[in-house]
């Protein structure tokens, strides 16, 4: 069975790259021959160049380049290492060449049917593929709530209606694509929670750092998570790595040493939704901010509520000497009910 996966992978993006590598990987060990296609497209992939339109001519640049470079490096060597790639995919005739190179197509996971990251390519909804029965989504998200969910079936409903299943991430839109397109939807797991901890270990780096150390992992930038994650380390006497100032991450940011920082740290402090399932994943002690500047974390927020995990909220939570715990049996049992849903789904996929 050999299927092709349309997703994000080209972004530079840790939790885009582990994603993508999770996916290819459990459907390989189902038994299926599986493919990321490689779409490349300029507008998609601009905010991953060296050098990009919003960057301000200054000396602050010069040091941007570096770092954009040294982790372009790394991250160009995992892929072409662990991503199992078709060719080059860019225009309408090399979709139409590959129309009918798979027998089932997926889209996901990660911010697929997201408009404002997919910038209106049809191809995220499988517009090229002639047979309605190979299409599939694995746990698409649309990175929102429901305005988002209702902002993307109003402008895709009539490819979305094609699909022979529809999966989610988020389970808070589900209901709103059930309205739309009935008991074909379901929702499941990210990628990177099909894989249990001990297959990202193998791809781990060694320890990065001897101190013990606070992790903070953060996408939107927040001067709030700084002062909560700086305050902890100095109360708690550990030293701080982040991913943003630290000099240690700028000159180990690969994707194996984003699995090492975090397999490897007392603490984690994060607003990222990927950087909160690496947590999860390791079994870690770890703070989330979910009123991040750009918006309440949805995504974030929902994954916990399926986990079952109460954590406080660092929005409203100043640090004191006392430190949370969480019922890591309970939340790895759960965890596993709910990947072995997806996991029969998946097989469903190769063998129907």
């Amino acid at each position: 069975m050999k299927i092709g996966i349309l997703t994000f992978h080209r972004s530079y993006n840790n939790g885009a790259i582990l994603q993508a590598y999770a996916l290819a990987s459990k459907l390989n060990e189902f038994g299926a021959d599986a493919e990321i296609i490689d779409f490349r497209n300029a507008e998609i992939e601009e905010p991953t160049r060296l050098i990009q339109k919003k960057d301000k001519k200054n000396l602050k640049l010069i040091a941007k380049i570096i770092y954009r470079y040294l982790r372009h490096k790394q991250i160009d060597r995992f892929i072409k290492k662990n991503l199992p790639l078709s060719g080059p995919v860019s225009s309408d005739s090399d979709f139409i060449n590959i129309s009918d190179n798979y027998d089932r197509y997926i889209t996901g996971s990660d911010q697929v049917w997201n408009n404002s990251h997919i910038k209106g390519h049809k191809c995220f909804f499988l517009d090229f593929v002639k047979d309605n029965n190979k299409k599939y989504s694995y746990a698409a998200s649309i990175g929102g709530d429901e305005k988002k969910a209702s902002e993307t079936i109003g402008l895709y409903s009539s490819y979305l209606e094609m699909y022979e299943a529809i999966s989610l991430r988020e389970t808070n839109i589900k209901d709103c694509f059930i309205a739309s397109f009935g008991n074909k939807v379901r929702c499941d797991v990210d990628p990177v929670l099909l894989l249990k901890k001990e297959k990202w270990e193998k791809i781990a780096a060694p320890r990065l750092h001897k101190k013990k150390y606070i992790f903070m992992y953060i996408v939107p930038n927040s001067k709030h998570i700084f002062r909560f994650a700086h305050d902890m380390a100095k109360k708690l006497g550990y030293d701080l790595i982040d991913n943003k100032t630290s000099k240690e991450y700028i000159f180990k940011n690969g994707i194996e040493d984003f699995i090492s920082w975090i397999k490897n740290a007392e603490v984690i402090v994060t607003n990222s939704f990927h950087g909160t399932a690496f947590s999860l994943l390791f079994e870690k002690e770890f703070y989330v901010e979910m009123e991040a500047d750009i918006g309440f974390n949805y995504r974030v927020n929902q994954l916990l509520e399926s986990l079952e995990v109460k954590i406080p909220n660092i929005d409203s939570y100043e640090f004191t000497n006392e430190r949370i715990t969480l019922d890591y049996a309970n939340i790895t049992e759960r965890l596993q009910v709910l990947r072995k849903e997806s996991e029969k789904y998946l097989k469903n996929i190769i063998t129907k």
